[in-house]
């Protein structure tokens, strides 16, 4: 399955109603580009899942730029290919996916990997989300190397 993302209106600042987009508090509908350009543009990582599999459908830039990879390299491919095994996670990616199909919403932490080789720790936030009558898991993916690195030096410090 490799369907491109068309449209992209699951943020939480926009609401849809009557089949307009609007962001909260305003009145001018969005345009169809407009989603593409949210998407493309936005601080955190992004992927898009089927629900019954880790499959990446679709990736912005700034998560193929975390990871090393170009966008057209990510699409197919599976997270596990992406997740580091340097460690042992309590679940795993597909069952994650599967909660959040099951409970509309989960955010937990993970480590990716680089291109490179290089491990890192994310925080994922997944949603269930609906797309033109499909049900997808929408990752949002945001890099917590360095909010992690603070954290061991205060432990450190304190210990």
């Amino acid at each position: 399955m490799s369907r491109r993302l068309q449209d992209l209106s699951i943020y939480t600042s926009l609401r849809c109603t009557d089949g307009n987009v609007t962001v909260d508090g305003g009145e001018k509908p969005l345009a169809p580009g407009d989603y593409r350009t949210i998407f493309d543009n936005i601080s955190e990582g992004i992927f898009l899942h089927p629900t019954d599999s880790d499959e990446i459908l679709e990736v912005n830039e700034r998560r193929a730029e975390m990871l090393g990879y170009s966008r057209e390299e990510l699409r197919g491919r599976s997270v596990s290919e992406v997740s580091a095994d340097d460690w042992e996670p309590p679940v795993t990616a597909t069952e994650r996916i599967a909660q959040a199909r099951r409970d509309g919403q989960v955010t937990f932490e993970w480590r990716d990997l680089r291109k490179d080789g290089t491990a890192f720790w994310v925080e994922v936030n997944l949603t269930h989300v609906t797309l033109d009558g499909d049900d997808y898991v929408l990752a949002s993916v945001r890099d917590i190397s360095d909010r992690k690195r603070r954290a061991r030096r205060a432990r450190a410090i304190f210990d």
